[in-house]
């Protein structure tokens, strides 16, 4: 944490609670991450109030996203059955502190306001990041939009814009409104970049993984594209790793057949890995042989870090026969 105030906040929760903080560092966060908590936390200390409040507050702020997926519904439950699990019996005296702790936390759900004071307090501090300047409302969109790579980009804009117009009516802040209604119009009409990934993953491995990596560091999203190629008859199917949270699309044509833009807003790359120089002459008839059939596809080429430029999808199937273990090292 950055503000030695924050700090001293945390210092008066047990020894679980600061160890909780490790969950806000998984790798699909790009929001709900410790930087959310410390923005909350920051506004915390704005608030009078009395020695226990403030530590009911702060565990509620520490545990509410600490339980964060963002493919499920039940993620405050699953917080507040992570904090019962740290165990707190012994830091309040009285018991049914553990209890309000798990009220407030669920007030982040739905943000309902009216259910209590505290309750009311970590909705706006939830809610804090309207407040932002400018940029900084940008990067807390780019980091929702990050968050929710698996959904389809017209079903994301459609559901973000639905849940930005819930959030407005529970404004009457004229600066808060306005940077509601920036954000809508932002989301609606900025320009996404789209890599599709595509191949039949056969199976999906760490060299892949690493060219994705790379990938999503130049464009807004990547698309994980699974085709069918017709030279790999007979070869059994992988299922891709569970740890991806990219949209992963199924085709069973030309792969030219993807890039059908469906917003005037979405501009479509065609991304693919190269293990070395080797690589690049076939990859170049790829590309003149995609562009007689749509010259308008964009290419963007990605060098997967040399630790992998050994490992293809055949030489692990070839291991698989005789070794699983050592096939698995390559695999996620």
């Amino acid at each position: 944490m950055k503000n030695k105030e924050v700090e001293r906040l945390i210092d008066r929760v047990p020894l679980q609670a600061i160890r909780c903080l490790e969950l806000y560092r998984q790798p699909h966060r790009f929001y709900h991450t410790e930087g959310h908590i410390e923005e909350m936390l920051e506004g915390l200390l704005k608030y009078k109030l009395s020695s226990i409040e403030i530590e009911i507050l702060t565990l509620a702020i520490i545990y509410h996203d600490c339980v964060y997926d963002p493919k499920r519904s039940d993620n405050e439950k699953l917080s507040c059955d992570k904090f019962d699990e740290d165990n707190f019996s012994d830091f309040f005296e009285h018991q049914y502190n553990l209890e309000r702790v798990k009220k407030v936390i669920m007030a982040t759900k739905n943000h309902v306001y009216g259910k209590g004071n505290l309750e009311d307090i970590i909705i706006n501090l939830d809610m804090k990041v309207f407040s932002r300047s400018i940029m900084g409302l940008i990067e807390y969109e780019h980091g929702i939009f990050n968050e929710y790579q698996f959904v389809p980009i017209t079903t994301y804009i459609t559901e973000r814009v639905y849940f930005l117009k819930t959030i407005l009516e529970k404004f009457n802040n004229s600066c808060i409104v306005n940077n509601i209604n920036f954000l809508i119009d932002y989301v609606q009409n900025r320009e996404y970049k789209i890599g599709i990934f595509a191949g039949s993953w056969r199976p999906y491995h760490r060299g892949h993984d690493n060219i994705r990596a790379k990938a999503e560091e130049i464009f807004d999203k990547v698309i994980i594209a699974r085709g069918i190629n017709p030279d790999k008859t007979g070869i059994p199917e992988f299922e891709l790793p569970s740890t991806l949270y990219n949209e992963v699309i199924e085709y069973d044509g030309l792969v030219t057949e993807l890039f059908s833009t469906l917003l005037p807003n979405v501009k479509l790359f065609f991304v693919r890995g190269l293990r070395n120089v080797y690589d690049l002459g076939y990859e170049e008839n790829i590309r003149k042989t995609v562009h007689d059939i749509n010259p308008d596809i964009k290419f963007a080429y990605f060098f997967c870090d040399r630790e992998y430029e050994h490992i293809s999808s055949s030489s692990i199937r070839g291991l698989l026969k005789f070794d699983k273990n050592a096939a698995k090292k390559y695999m996620l």
